[in-house]
């Protein structure tokens, strides 16, 4: 593999919890083991972990794993680079080659650039705003804005985007 070394080849992460988080003595649990960690998100007793092997989902009060890949899930592809949950509870998984996956916990559904409007295919990032909008940021495309039905793209030739990769995506109160 190119610049890895077998040092730093197994990442362990380590997620801080307590059934009580007021403890004094919290306790760290080794709950997944992956080449990278690449995104986090939580949803309720939730933590959904991204990784260049696919999608873990954790249970924050047993420690108990899912584990989700192209083989036995609908994801399009095991490199996850960013993960957004929406206010009905969608996982928005954004893949490194193969777009932009919504899970609702049973289906799956994919957005790519031959079947949306999507940019490109390499998903950096994803936002939710208020009005649940997805702003999606990709690696070459810019940012698009999904509402559920109509997409919008923001790049550096139709807005003021000095770039058309954007790896982060933050969402203001406004």
């Amino acid at each position: 593999m190119k610049g890895v070394s077998v040092l730093n080849f197994v990442l362990i992460v380590f997620v801080l919890f307590s059934v009580n988080s007021f403890s004094q003595n919290p306790e760290w649990v080794n709950l997944i083991r992956a080449v990278n960690v690449t995104a986090i998100a939580e949803e309720g007793n939730y933590i959904w972990v991204g990784t260049n092997g696919g999608l873990v989902r954790i249970d924050k009060t047993t420690g108990s794993t899912t584990f989700y890949n192209k083989a036995n899930s609908g994801l399009p592809d095991n490199y996850i680079l960013a993960i957004a949950i929406d206010g009905q509870g969608n996982k928005w998984i954004g893949t490194y080659y193969r777009g932009v996956a919504r899970f609702d916990g049973t289906n799956w559904v994919v957005y790519n650039e031959s079947n949306s409007g999507l940019p490109n295919n390499e998903v950096t990032s994803i936002a939710i705003d208020g009005q649940g909008n997805k702003w999606i940021g990709t690696n070459g495309g810019g940012v698009a804005r999904f509402d559920g039905t109509n997409w919008t793209v923001y790049n550096s030739s139709n807005s003021g985007l000095r770039s058309n990769s954007v790896e982060a995506i933050a969402i203001d109160g406004q």
